[in-house]
């Protein structure tokens, strides 16, 4: 971005000071917690035998050529932190050659929890344990802790390993961490302790995450991927992807716009075959999140419980044009199809307009364009720009307020309940598109909102991942950490809208035991039936009374 402003020779030279709206606290705990739940689900797909490896034949040669240039770069070391090799640039192109080899290798300070490539020294399958060169130390891994590296297949079911050479050879390049460091290492080498790690899965799975102040629109984190060492793609701004049910909420904002629904609307969840005018194609809606049909259910729970159905019907109420206009004016700019299956995200987006279309939402309706630079200073330090967001008006505050207490019912009984553990008002949607092929999760406290997404980068599918599964661990994460130490706040109701006593199976007026209080935008709020009233006098056969 300053590149297109100012130049490549005024960005590099010009001795600009940028400021960004990136909270530093936040950031950082948006990288752990994308790496983190990243992680977790490669366990569940299973491990990929190590892309490099030092050939048996060639072993000694060469990871002896790797100790002696470690044993020059400690000697030239002036600092007394203990130090152990990180091998994370030797590559299939590199490995066959000492030089090369020596001339890759890198040093890493050795502290608990430290993360480094090493090399297998030897497997041993009587003792059940993996053993690790790490230059100045050697290191294990006990195979108990590695059962979860089954063969990798992310759709279908591989047996776990029985043996660690069933996951690992001598040779091996591995990442690995450091789980616990002796306080004191013993100077003489040949009685080195050995350091216990832990196999770090690699994964071949991707993910993203936005967050961005509703009120300021600061983009206050963005990761793009797993390791910006894989690559230069910044998926949370480069790669569109189908949001699957995370696009919901705008469809029932426009229903809710137009007066079409409230939340105690009832909706008939059923089998329907639905002949798309947009396309001219029969189609039959299906519920993903649990294949079932529950008969007459109201918005709020059709919303809750993600149902096609009810979002289709909605749709074919509504009309594409209104659901796209309004995807449009609250941050979703990209391209979305005018047709009925809108209405499950079968439109291409972007994290970051995603995670922006929410924070519009958790402004109450208001819209301002994400912003990434404050302010730039020159060497003079002159201003050469600031920025600061011009919020609009694009969605009635009631409207946006009703949604807001909609997304809240997905988190306290729906398919987001993990999130309560962040006790705190948050709302939120999962969404999961077709095959799995992509998982999302956003949501929003009244400070932030954030977007998470899953998938391959090639679209493959993600076997048994689901938005509730996969994207939302990784938002609570990142929101328990993000909001630690901000004072829980509720979401402030605008005037025009009321609330009234419902029973929550019919959406009708109720008083009875068990009805819930709903919120409506003012002038839609059910009122109770006229009811008829009976004689106080029977009618006899003469017709007399």
């Amino acid at each position: 971005m300053l590149v297109d402003r100012y130049g490549e020779e005024r960005v590099q030279h010009g001795g600009l000071t940028v400021y960004t709206g990136m909270s530093a606290a936040a950031q950082v705990a948006a990288q752990d917690a994308l790496r983190s739940g990243l992680e977790d689900l490669a366990r569940s797909q299973g491990f990929k035998e190590p892309a490099v490896r030092i050939e048996v034949d060639r072993y000694d040669d060469l990871v002896g050529a790797l100790h002696a240039e470690l044993d020059t770069e400690v000697a030239r070391r002036t600092d007394n932190k203990r130090v152990i090799w990180d091998l994370r640039k030797l590559s299939s192109d590199n490995v066959g050659d000492k030089a090369q080899a020596s001339r890759a290798l890198r040093l890493s300070t050795l502290t608990d929890g430290a993360r480094v490539t090493a090399v297998v020294s030897s497997v041993d399958s009587n003792e059940d344990v993996v053993w690790l060169d790490l230059g100045t130390q050697r290191g294990r891994i006990p195979f108990k802790t590695m059962t979860w590296a089954r063969r990798f297949s992310p759709t279908s079911f591989t047996p776990p390993p029985k043996d660690p050479a069933d996951v690992l050879r001598k040779g091996d390049l591995v990442n690995v961490q450091i789980n616990k460091v002796p306080v004191r290492l013993a100077s003489d080498t040949a009685k080195l302790p050995v350091l216990d790690c832990e196999l770090v899965p690699e994964p071949a799975v991707e993910g993203a995450i936005v967050a961005v102040d509703p009120q300021t629109r600061l983009v206050r984190a963005m990761v793009g991927g797993y390791d910006q060492e894989r690559g230069n793609l910044i998926r949370a701004v480069q790669s569109r992807r189908q949001p699957g049910s995370s696009f919901k909420p705008i469809v029932y904002a426009a229903g809710l716009d137009a007066g079409i629904i409230t939340p105690a609307t009832v909706c008939p969840d059923s089998p329907v075959m639905i002949r798309d005018e947009h396309t001219g194609k029969v189609w039959k809606p299906e519920n993903y999140e649990d294949g079932k049909f529950d008969g007459n259910i109201t918005y709020r729970t059709a919303l809750m419980r993600s149902k096609n159905t009810c979002s289709v019907k909605l749709i074919e109420k509504v009309g594409p044009d209104k659901v796209i206009a309004m995807a449009h004016a609250i941050g979703v700019m990209s391209d979305l199809p005018k047709n009925l299956t809108l209405a499950l995200g079968s439109g291409d987006v972007t994290p970051l307009e995603m995670s922006n279309a929410y924070a519009t939402i958790a402004s109450g309706g208001y819209y301002a364009p994400p912003i990434f630079i404050r302010k730039v200073v020159d060497a003079s330090n002159a201003t050469l720009e600031e920025t600061r967001a011009e919020l609009t008006e694009v969605m009635r505050p009631s409207v946006a307020y009703v949604i807001t207490q909609m997304m809240r019912s997905v988190v306290e009984g729906g398919t987001a309940t993990r999130a309560l553990v962040l006790d705190r008002p948050v709302a939120g949607k999962t969404g999961t598109s077709n095959e799995s092929r992509n998982v999302w999760f956003g949501g929003f406290s009244p400070e932030l909102a954030a977007m998470v997404w899953v998938g391959f980068d090639d679209n493959a599918p993600l076997g048994r991942a689901t938005g509730g599964s996969a994207a939302l661990p990784i938002w609570i994460r990142f929101m328990g950490r993000a909001l630690d130490g901000v004072p829980r706040r509720d979401f402030a109701a605008p005037p025009d809208v009321v609330f009234v006593k419902v029973d929550a199976d019919s959406g009708e007026p109720s008083e009875d035991i068990g009805s819930i209080e709903e919120v409506f935008v003012a002038g839609t709020e059910p009122t109770p039936a006229k009811q008829t009233l009976k004689p106080i006098f029977e009618e006899d056969d003469s017709g007399l009374q």
